[in-house]
C-alpha cells in the first residue's frame, strides 16, 4: 500500500520548547486499518499504537481510538478540542486512508463509503475542521497525517464527472509559525511499508528521532528525510513547506551530568564534586574543602587529599594503565586525533571509607528492591572496587543490565561500553553496544550521546561512518559539560570535520573546558595547543608540560608519549632525562600507542635511556606501528631492512 505523511505544526509563538507545564499536554491518536468498503492497511494500527506510546513517554495525556466510525471519530475530535483549551501542547495523529477533493484534505474513518464527491461531507472528516479545534486554544498545535496515497476510491466518479484525486493537497501557509511536511513530494507516491517491517518508512523514522533530547524540529526532519531516502533506496523523498521563525523542540536539551551520583543530587556541590572526584591533583580537593567545609563529601575529600599528598611526598604517582586512542606524532603540522571512548567514570584508586561502605550498603538494599538509580550506582562501585566491594566486572555488568532494562539512560551507556569491550562476561558486540548507546542518547544522556557519536565517527556497530551524524551528538554531549564530549567536539573543530568550520580558537576553548574537569585527553590536547601556540594561546612549553604531566599521571598513553618527548629534549623546564623518557615511552607503547612504539623503538635502536641496543626489539616495535599505517615507523623499519639489521620479515614479528 502507498502512503503519504503530512505534518502541520502550528505555533503561536516564535520559539517554543515543549515542557511539562501546568497547562499539560493532550493528544488524539487515530489508526484505521479495517475499512468496511476498502482494502485494509497492514501497518496503520502499529503506527498509531507506537506513536501513542511515544507521546505518552513525552508526557502527553493521550486518547487512542482504532478503526472508528465517523460518529466516533467526530466525537473524539470534539473531546480533543475541549482538552486543548489552555493546553501547553496538543497533538493530533492519524494513520489511515485520506484523499483530496474540492481543495480539501479528507480523513476517512473505517465506515467511509465514497461514491461521489458529495459523500465526503457525510462520510469523512475535513482536516481543516480538526486543525480548527486547537486554533487559539493550545500554545502549540501539531498534526501528523500519515495517510495512504493509493486512494481506494480514486476510480469512482462523482455526479459532476470529476474523479477524486489519489493524493493530498499541499497545505498553504497563510500565517507565520507553521511547518507542513509530507513523506514525499505532492503528487508522488509514498510507501506504506518496506518488506515485513511494522511501520511505514516515514513514521518509523519519525519515531526513531521524536524522543531525541535537544533535537530542533528542522534538524529532526532532516534526519527523517535521510532515513526515508535510505530506507526506500531513493524512491521516496520527504518534502516540507515552512514559515517557522523560531526553534521548536519535542524534547528540549536535558541538563544532566554524566554520572549517576550527579543525577541523584542536583545541587551545585554535587556537580562540583562530580567534576573533581577522579582528579589526581591535591589542589582540587583543597578547593572543595575550602568551599564546602561542611559538605556531604568532606570525608571523601579529606581521605583523597591525604592519599594524594602522601604519594606526592613519598614517590612519583603510580601510573595506571588504561586504554586510550592515538594522537599524531609530535609535529606542528599534524592535527590532534580524537580520544577513544572511555568509561563513564575513569578508574581510580579504591578508597575504602566509612562513607563509601555505608553508600555501598544502602545502594545494595535499594538495588535489590529494583531501584534503577541504585542499581547503576552499585554497578559503578563493583566496577571500581569501592565501598569494600570486590572489583568485579561481572557484578557491575549484572547491575548495569538490571537498570538498563528499566530504561535508565546512564546504565544503557555503561552496559553498551561493556558490550563494546567484551567485559563482565558479556560478548564483544558492537551492534548491541550501538543499540544501547542510541537508547541512552535518545534520553539526553551525555555519555550515550558521546559514545554514539564515536560509533558514527568510526562507522562501528552497523552504523555508517558519518562525521555529520557524530558532530551534533558530540555537541549535545559537550553542551551538558561532558568532558569527553567537549574533547571530541574540540577535535572536530580543530580538523574541520562533520560540517564544522575549522576553528582553532573554538577547539582550544573546548579542550580547556575538558582539561579543567580533569579529562586526560583534554589535558593532552590543550597541552599540544600551548606547545605550538595555537587557538589564540601563547607558545608555552612549561604550561604544555604541566598539562602533559596531568594527562600522563592518569595513565593516558598520549600524555605519556608526549611527556617522554619533553624529557628526551629537556624542554618545558624539565631536565634532559633519557631514562625517564624511556619509562614513559614504554608505558605508552604497552598500551598500543603507535607513536609511543616508534619513540621506544628509536631508543632500542640507539641503546638510549638505559635500554640495551636491540635491533630486533626496535624492529618489533616499528612493525607494530607500521602495520597501523604510521609513516615514521614504516620509514624507520625500511631503514633497518635496507641496512640488513632487521632480519627477514616474519608473520609473527608483531609478537614476542
Amino acid at each position: 500500500m502507498l502512503r503519504t505523511v503530512l505534518i502541520a505544526i502550528l505555533f503561536l509563538g516564535t520559539s517554543v520548547a515543549l515542557t511539562h507545564a501546568d497547562g499539560g499536554r493532550v493528544a488524539l491518536v487515530v489508526g484505521v486499518s479495517k475499512y468496511e468498503h476498502a482494502a485494509s492497511l497492514p501497518n496503520t494500527l502499529n503506527d498509531a499504537k507506537d506513536m501513542s506510546a511515544a507521546l505518552k513517554r513525552l508526557g502527553f495525556d493521550v486518547e487512542t481510538i482504532l478503526d472508528p466510525s465517523r460518529s466516533e471519530l467526530e466525537a473524539a475530535v470534539r473531546r480533543y478540542g475541549d482538552g486543548s483549551v489552555g493546553a501547553e501542547a496538543s497533538v493530533f495523529y492519524y494513520s489511515g486512508h485520506a484523499l483530496e477533493a474540492g481543495g480539501h484534505n479528507w480523513i476517512l474513518p473505517a465506515t467511509a463509503n465514497i461514491n461521489s464527491e458529495r459523500d465526503l461531507r457525510f462520510e469523512a472528516i475535513d482536516l481543516n475542521s480538526i486543525l480548527e479545534q486547537t486554533d487559539g486554544t493550545a500554545k502549540v498545535a501539531i498534526a501528523f497525517l500519515d495517510a495512504c496515497r493509493d486512494n481506494p476510491f480514486a476510480g469512482r466518479v462523482s455526479a459532476s464527472g470529476r474523479s477524486m484525486s489519489r493524493g493530498l493537497e499541499r497545505v498553504e501557509l497563510s500565517t507565520s509559525g507553521v511547518l507542513v511536511a509530507f513523506s514525499t513530494a505532492p503528487g508522488q507516491i509514498a510507501l506504506d511499508g518496506v518488506s515485513a517491517k511494522k511501520n511505514s518508512p516515514f513514521t518509523a523514522a519519525l519515531l526513531s528521532h521524536l524522543e531525541t533530547a535537544g533535537l530542533e524540529v528542522k534538524s529532526l526532519l532532516a534526519r527523517v528525510t535521510k532515513d526515508v531516502v535510505e530506507e526506500t533506496k531513493g524512491k521516496q523523498r520527504p518534502w516540507q513547506n515552512s514559515s517557522l521563525e523560531g526553534d521548536f523542540y519535542f524534547l528540549p536539551p536535558v541538563a544532566t551530568t554524566s554520572t549517576p551520583l550527579a543525577q541523584s543530587a542536583t545541587n551545585i556541590e554535587a556537580i562540583f564534586w562530580d567534576s573533581i572526584k577522579a582528579s589526581r591533583n591535591p589542589a582540587d580537593f583543597e578547593v572543595y574543602l575550602a568551599k564546602y567545609p561542611k559538605g556531604i563529601f568532606v570525608e571523601l575529600a579529606q581521605n583523597k587529599l591525604a592519599v594524594l599528598q602522601q604519594e606526592t611526598s613519598a614517590k612519583p604517582p603510580t601510573i595506571q594503565s588504561q586504554t586510550a586512542d592515538l594522537i599524531p606524532a609530535v609535529s606542528q603540522d599534524k592535527p590532534t586525533a580524537p580520544a577513544e571512548v572511555a568509561p563513564a567514570v575513569p578508574p581510580a584508586k579504591p578508597l575504602i571509607t566509612s562513607a563509601d561502605r555505608e553508600a555501598a550498603r544502602l545502594y545494595k538494599l535499594s538495588a535489590d528492591k529494583g531501584n534503577a538509580s541504585a542499581q547503576v550506582n552499585l554497578g559503578f562501585f563493583y566496577e571500581q572496587g569501592r565501598g569494600g566491594l570486590p572489583k568485579d566486572d561481572h557484578e557491575a555488568a549484572h547491575y548495569f543490565k538490571l537498570a538498563a532494562d528499566q530504561g535508565n539512560a546512564q546504565a544503557q551507556s555503561n552496559l553498551g561500553f561493556f558490550y563494546r569491550e567484551g567485559r563482565g562476561g558479556l560478548p564483544k558486540d558492537d551492534r548491541e553496544a550501538a543499540r544501547l548507546f542510541k537508547l541512552s542518547a535518545k534520553q539526553g544522556n551525555s555519555d550515550g550521546q558521546r559514545n554514539l557519536g564515536f560509533f558514527y565517527r568510526e562507522g562501528r556497530g552497523g552504523l555508517p561512518k558519518d562525521d555529520r551524524e557524530a558532530a551534533p551528538l558530540f555537541k549535545l554531549s559537550a553542551d551538558q559539560a561532558n568532558a569527553s564530549g567537549q574533547d571530541l567536539l574540540g577535535n572536530f573543530y580543530e580538523q574541520g570535520r562533520g560540517g564544522l568550520t575549522k576553528d582553532d580558537r573554538e577547539a582550544a576553548r573546548l579542550y580547556k573546558l575538558s582539561a579543567d574537569q580533569g579529562n586526560a585527553d583534554g589535558q593532552n590536547n590543550l597541552g599540544m595547543f600551548y606547545r605550538f601556540g595555537r587557538g589564540g594561546l601563547p607558545q608555552d612549553d612549561r604550561e604544555a608540560v604541566r598539562l602533559f604531566k596531568l594527562s600522563a599521571d592518569q595513565g593516558n598513553a598520549d600524555g605519556q608519549k608526549t611527556l617522554g618527548f619533553f624529557y628526551r629534549e629537556g624542554r618545558g623546564g624539565l631536565p634532559q632525562d633519557d631514562r625517564e623518557a624511556a619509562r614513559l615511552f614504554k608505558l605508552s607503547a604497552d598500551q598500543g600507542n603507535q607513536f609511543g612504539q616508534v619513540l621506544l623503538g628509536n631508543f632500542y635502536e640507539q641503546g638510549r635511556g638505559g635500554l640495551p641496543q636491540d635491533d630486533r626489539e626496535a624492529t618489533r616495535l616499528y612493525k607494530l606501528a607500521a602495520d597501523r599505517g604510521n609513516a615514521e615507523a614504516q620509514n624507520d623499519l625500511a631503514n633497518l631492512f635496507r641496512e640488513g639489521r632487521a632480519g627477514p620479515p616474519t608473520k609473527d614479528m608483531g609478537s614476542r
